[in-house]
């Protein structure tokens, strides 16, 4: 479905956020208390899966409870969802740009010193084929070596990513959005992207390994 989650906002709760959130406005406290009741109404909070269906949601909505909806605050809120719909569509793609360039970085050392140790085990190499060795039991050693440079280099990629949300994009989209809501939406989807680049980090380490093997052992 469309819809995410509800949740229900009693007046006592509206109260106490808006009360909290303007604590240090003078006017505000002294307009709530020359009212002297509470002057806020219950509302649901309704969150949808795909910010594209907050514009389907309202409408649907409006239609089907029109005569129970005091107000539908969408159209006020549209274009901020509209601006944190590119932000976050264009969090998620600088996300895995930088994991896969900082993952390339890392196999690219990665890709020398597997070289270097090749270079260095070829006089070995030779042994093992004159003894009967197979090609497939020379590489595995090395394949599993670009394995795990590979994981390795996915995880410093992916605490890199974490950094940079952490650090620099928030100076990138200074007053659009918050730093704590650029961390959360890293953090929501940090399986998705973590993912992505373990699984190009994987693929990048055999593939390293394998061209550097192929200068010192025949297919």
């Amino acid at each position: 479905g469309k819809v995410y989650s509800i949740d229900y906002i009693s007046k006592d709760q509206a109260l106490e956020k808006f009360s909290s959130e303007n604590k240090d406005d003078p006017v505000i406290a002294g307009a709530l208390k020359e009212i002297g009741e509470n002057p806020l109404l219950s509302s649901l909070v309704v969150r949808a899966n795909n910010q594209a269906d907050y514009s389907q949601l309202a409408e649907e909505i409006g239609n089907k409870y029109k005569d129970d909806i005091n107000n539908i605050n969408y159209g006020k809120n549209k274009d901020v969802i509209e601006k944190l719909n590119k932000i976050t569509s264009s969090a998620k793609k600088v996300g895995l740009i930088l994991g896969i360039v900082f993952v390339a970085i890392a196999i690219l050392i990665t890709f020398n010193t597997i070289r270097l140790s090749l270079f260095v085990r070829r006089k070995e190499f030779d042994i093992m084929r004159l003894v009967g060795a197979s090609n497939l039991y020379i590489k595995a050693p090395s394949i599993f070596e670009g394995i795990f440079y590979g994981v390795f280099a996915s995880i410093l990629a992916i605490l890199a990513v974490v950094a940079t949300a952490y650090t620099a994009m928030p100076m990138v989209i200074k007053g659009l959005i918050t730093k704590d809501q650029i961390i959360n939406f890293y953090l929501n989807n940090l399986l998705f992207i973590g993912g992505v680049i373990l699984v190009v980090g994987l693929l990048i380490g055999i593939v390293s390994s394998m061209i550097a093997i192929k200068k010192y052992l025949k297919a």
